[in-house]
């Protein structure tokens, strides 16, 4: 038998052949993969110990790191493959809550306008610690191809890199060590400073704001033809709701009507149910499963709450209602689970009964305020607008602020009011709003308004007959469009007598069926 060699290390499996007289040897590898787990396992069998050594290098390499021609991938190439994972997981089952795979998605996306050149098309091989450094420098300073950004899109942008560089960690193509490295080198750039007080800049929309908008959207003057006549009834309505209920945006887009009372409440004037909100950066498919499934989403727990309805807005509200459910021509049982406020000027005619876009929303207001020559302003702050109007107004306090709008601001709030349900919360708030529920409000407004908003008996006049002339103006529609019946109820029996009265040629042109 052939001696063995000296110095064989302990790790060596030696075996004897004897059909060819000689030894042959394996070792034993023991090493962390890419995913950090620990892994053991042997080399094949060979006549020297040379060849075993190179196998073991080889096991260790291809277990440590992706194979060869992936190394060879651009780093571009590598952050596309990033974006479609996290595009995968932002289209997830609307079962799943939910989390930041949409936002992490929306931002790595962003971050494909600022990839620094010297390195988009370089090989993974070939990427340093001082490159990721230059990347965070090229996002962070004003450069010719791109605008200058604010110090808080640099630090989100800051944090995908710092993410990416995670990634290349989790798939093998750098180890973990080049990843501490990696990210010290991202974090030691420093950035710019974030802005302060920019949220403060944004304006809120005064009352006479408001009125201003109103006098847009509706007919002028005080010709009796023209009063209750509206140019544009729906934005009439979705401003004037989204001001005086302090709704957020996202709240009142996912509204449906069978969220709202009109005669619920502790005065019998309605109540408007918060259940859900649409976070402007879901998917339309999406939000249809999530609702489909019954998985509804507010922004906090304090969120889910109960606003009655004020006489300020209710029958400009039930007057929508009556025109909407001729606009679709719906059953009032399927009118339940649509939209209060749908995308109505969707091309595809699926979406037209969908809910409204925030996007469509400020580019309404947007073009409104512009062409009126107003102070630019934004449809979150609406729900500031309200706020300002109830405590410099009504001077409401903080407690029964925080129950109206559904914060959840401070832990002495939260735990103060951790056991009111709903319904308390609902009641609390009434007694103090119990004139602006029941009656017209009795303040004085600024002489420069010049609006009369007293609940006087002339102003009741005026609202009734503008209702009235609502419902002629809606029977009229349902002639146009050829429809052979015209359903009403017994709220707007007194409508359609007089209209029948004054215009007895309509009974030859429709028939009218109480419901």
């Amino acid at each position: 038998m052939k001696r063995l060699p000296r110095n064989i290390p302990p790790r060596y499996q030696k075996e004897w052949k004897e059909d060819v007289k000689e030894w042959r040897f394996r070792k034993k590898v023991r090493y962390v993969n890419a995913e950090g787990k620990k892994v053991d396992t042997t080399t094949k069998w060979h006549w020297t110990i040379d060849e075993c050594e190179k196998e073991a290098e080889e096991i260790i390499a291809e277990g440590q790191y992706v194979e060869k021609q992936n190394r060879k991938k651009t780093v571009y190439d590598i952050y596309e493959e990033w974006l479609q994972e996290l595009s995968d997981l932002s289209h997830r089952d609307a079962n799943v809550k939910i989390s930041g795979d949409r936002n992490n998605f929306d931002n790595a996306s962003g971050l494909r306008n600022y990839f620094d050149p010297n390195i988009k098309d370089k090989a993974i091989k070939e990427l340093r610690t001082e490159d990721w450094s230059k990347w965070i420098d090229y996002i962070n300073s004003p450069v010719k191809d791109h605008k200058n950004l604010s110090g808080a899109t640099v630090k989100k942008y800051k944090g995908v890199v710092k993410k990416f560089n995670r990634y290349l960690q989790l798939k093998g193509y750098i180890n973990a060590e080049q990843a501490v490295i990696n990210e010290n080198a991202i974090l030691f750039v420093k950035t710019k400073r974030l802005e302060v007080g920019r949220r403060n800049d944004r304006n809120y929309p005064e009352f006479e704001d408001l009125r201003k908008l109103m006098d847009y959207y509706r007919g002028k003057g005080v010709d009796k033809d023209k009063i209750g006549q509206f140019t544009n009834l729906y934005w009439y309505t979705f401003w004037s709701v989204l001001y005086f209920t302090g709704m957020r945006v996202g709240e009142l887009i996912a509204l449906q009507w069978k969220n709202i009372d009109f005669d619920g409440g502790d005065y019998g004037t309605g109540v408007i149910y918060v259940v859900n909100a649409i976070n402007h950066k879901e998917s339309r498919e999406n939000v249809m499963r999530r609702i489909k499934a019954n998985n509804l989403a507010l922004k906090n727990s304090n969120s889910e709450r109960e606003i009655t309805i004020w006489a300020y807005y209710k029958q400009i509200l039930i007057d929508y209602k009556y025109a909407y459910r001729y606009e679709f021509q719906v059953t009032q049982k399927k009118m339940d689970d649509m939209f209060v406020f749908p995308n109505i000027n969707a091309r595809d005619p699926k979406e037209k009964t969908g809910y409204q876009r925030q996007s469509n929303a400020l580019r309404e207001l947007d073009r409104v305020t512009e062409k009126l020559e107003m102070k630019k302003l934004d449809c979150q702050m609406f729900r500031h607008g309200c706020a300002h109007f109830l405590c410099d107004v009504k001077h409401i306090s903080a407690e029964e602020a925080h129950d109206y709008f559904g914060h959840q601001d401070s832990e002495m709030i939260r735990e103060v009011y951790a056991k009111a349900n709903q319904r308390q919360k609902r009641v609390r708030v009434d007694r103090a709003l119990k004139d602006l529920i029941t009656e017209k409000p009795d303040f004085e407004l600024p002489k420069s308004q010049e609006i009369d908003i007293s609940d006087s008996e002339e102003n009741r006049k005026k609202q009734k007959f503008a209702s009235y002339m609502r419902e002629l103006a809606q029977i009229r529609t349902a002639i146009k469009r050829k429809q052979k019946i015209y359903y009403y109820d017994l709220a707007h029996a007194e409508f359609i007598i007089q209209a029948l009265q004054e215009h007895p040629e309509l009974k030859d042109q429709i028939e009218f069926v109480l419901e």
